[in-house]
């Protein structure tokens, strides 16, 4: 993920790409979304069906016990350490949701004359992305950049139902 984005769609979108279930809700629009903020999210309910539910932005793993204001930063887990991490492996293999997004922010500039960039699909349809590293090939502000599910409902399965995986 990045470190600000938005979430602007409505229920019908939302159900359209995610085949979220339960009943409509008003969905607020959000432009300026950090870390530790209340996110939409989408996960699975205890029958195996996807949900829309609001969330802590930021992962707080079952086993901590100090307060919230101590976790760490953990809405930025790496793809290719998050299975063996101890702050983010059990989630990972258990408990995934999707956070999906209308659009993020990536800044560029000198400290203290940061410039922010907002970045959207460009039909205006919501986003659902990963963050990698950089391929040889590709250029940008960070060392590393987010992957986007193109395929909405078949990339948000592969990623959110364990038995895509075989970790069931």
């Amino acid at each position: 993920m990045w470190g600000r984005f938005t979430q602007n769609y409505t229920w019908e979108q939302v159900h359209a790409f995610l085949s979220v279930f339960g009943p409509p809700r008003n969905l607020q629009p959000h432009y300026n979304i950090a870390p530790t903020d209340t996110v939409d999210v989408s996960r699975l309910d205890k029958h195996g069906a996807r949900e829309l539910v609001s969330m802590r932005w930021g992962l707080v793993p079952a086993w901590w016990k100090k307060s919230l204001k101590e976790v760490p930063a953990t809405f930025n887990a790496r793809a290719e350490s998050v299975a063996d991490k101890p702050m983010f492996r059990t989630a990972f293999k258990e408990r995934r949701c999707i956070v999906p997004a209308s659009g993020f922010f990536e800044w560029t500039g000198e400290k203290g004359a940061k410039q922010p960039h907002l970045f959207t699909a460009a039909d205006g349809s919501p986003l659902l992305a990963l963050r990698r590293p950089l391929g040889p090939l590709e250029r940008s502000p960070h060392r590393r950049m987010g992957s986007l599910l193109h395929n909405h409902r078949s990339g948000a399965s592969v990623w959110i139902e364990p038995y895509h995986l075989g970790l069931d």
